[in-house]
C-alpha cells in the first residue's frame, strides 16, 4: 500500500510515520511546505513529492495544521482516496460533512479513544451499575508542546485553533465514547486566565457540565481543561449506583471500587514507547492503535471507531459550550 503523509515534517507528520514503520508499512510518500521543515526534520526514506497532485497510490493522512484539514479531505475523498485527518476543531455546516462521499474511509483522528486504559474503562464500566456522574481533570502547559517552537509560530495560539480549545475537543471525544454519544452542554465557562492568554488572545481554560443519556439513565459529568498548568495530568473520577472508577492517566492505573470501598478490578498501563519530542506523559502506542484501525476500517468499514458522525457530534458539544458560556 502507497500512503502520503501531509505534513511530514511537522510533529504529528513525524509522529505518523514513525507509527507506519511500527505497522510495517513502507511505501510512504511525503508532502509538506513549511517553514519548520528543516533538515534534521528530513527524512531520506520517504520519497518526498512537490505537488500532492501527483500522488498515486492508497491512502492519505493529513497532519497539516487544523485550518486545512477539511480542504483536503474533501481533494482526496473526491479523488477515492481513503483518507485519516488529524482531529480539527474547525466549526462548519453539517452539509459539508454531508458532502464527502461516502465510497471511502474518512477517519477523523480520536487516538484517545485506543489508550487501552479508556479501553479498560469503556468494557468494564458495568461493574460499577448505572453511571450516575464523573468529574474530570486535565491539565497541562502549552509551552511544553514544542520546545523547539515558540507558541506564536504555530497553529495554537490562533483563537480558533487555539491549544485549550483543541485539547477539550480531544476529552469530549473519550468521554462520549465512554459515557454515550447522547450528550448534551448543560453549563460552561470558557475565559483566558494566564500569560499565555495574555500573549496570545487565546481561552486557556474551558469548564463544563456535560450530561449523557443511554437508554434511559442520565449521566452528569464535570470537566475543565487548562494549558497553563505547571504539571500535566489526566485525572477521572466515576461515581456508579454500585461503585466507583479512579483513573490516573500519570500513574498509568484504572481501580474500579465496590459500595465497600474494596477493589473490584484494576488496570496497571505498561509505560509505552515516548519519543524524545515528547514528554513521558504523550506516548506512542495508542497513536500505533489507531493507525490500525483506520487500515483495518478500510477493508471493513464497520470497525472504524472514528467517523464523520462522531466527529461532528464532538465539534457540536464544543460550540455548544463556547456559546453557553457565562
Amino acid at each position: 500500500m502507497k500512503i502520503l503523509v501531509l505534513g511530514h515534517c511537522g510533529s504529528m507528520g513525524r509522529r505518523r510515520v514513525r507509527c507506519l514503520r511500527r505497522l510495517g508499512y513502507t511505501k510512504i510518500f511525503g508532502y509538506d511546505t513549511g517553514d519548520y521543515c528543516l533538515p534534521e526534520f528530513e527524512d531520506n526514506d520517504i520519497k518526498r513529492i512537490n505537488s500532492y497532485e501527483d500522488f498515486k497510490g492508497d491512502a492519505v493522512i493529513i497532519s497539516t495544521p487544523p485550518e486545512t484539514h477539511l480542504e483536503y479531505i474533501k481533494y482526496f475523498s473526491e479523488k477515492g482516496f481513503s483518507v485519516f485527518s488529524e482531529a480539527s476543531v474547525i466549526p462548519d455546516d453539517r452539509h459539508i460533512y454531508n458532502s464527502f462521499p461516502k465510497e471511502k474511509v474518512i477517519f477523523p483522528s480520536a487516538t484517545i479513544k485506543f489508550k487501552d486504559s479508556v479501553r479498560f474503562i469503556k468494557e468494564n464500566l458495568s461493574l460499577i451499575g448505572d453511571i450516575h456522574s464523573y468529574d474530570y481533570r486535565c491539565a497541562g502547559n502549552l509551552r511544553t508542546w514544542h520546545p523547539w517552537q515558540d507558541i506564536s509560530e504555530y497553529y495554537v495560539s490562533n483563537p480558533i485553533t487555539g491549544a485549550a480549545r483543541e485539547i477539550t475537543a480531544f476529552e469530549l471525544g473519550w468521554l462520549n465514547y465512554i459515557f454515550g454519544e447522547r450528550s448534551y452542554i448543560e453549563g460552561s465557562f470558557v475565559t483566558g486566565l494566564s500569560e499565555i492568554s495574555e500573549s496570545t488572545g487565546i481561552n486557556d481554560i474551558y469548564t463544563f457540565i456535560i450530561s449523557h443519556e443511554v437508554n434511559g439513565v442520565k449521566t452528569v459529568g464535570a470537566g475543565t481543561v487548562d494549558v497553563f498548568s505547571h504539571k500535566n495530568y489526566r485525572v477521572l473520577r466515576i461515581i456508579g449506583s454500585n461503585g466507583n472508577v479512579e483513573f490516573d492517566w500519570s500513574s498509568n492505573f484504572v481501580k474500579f471500587y465496590d459500595k465497600d470501598g474494596k477493589i473490584l478490578k484494576e488496570f496497571s498501563e505498561n509505560q509505552a514507547e515516548h519519543h524524545s519530542d515528547y514528554s513521558e506523559f504523550s506516548t506512542e502506542k495508542m497513536y500505533d492503535t489507531e493507525l490500525k484501525n483506520f487500515f483495518d476500517s478500510i477493508l471493513d468499514p464497520s470497525l472504524a471507531l472514528c467517523t464523520l458522525d462522531t466527529d461532528y457530534k464532538v465539534l457540536s458539544l464544543l460550540e455548544q459550550i463556547e456559546e453557553n458560556t457565562f
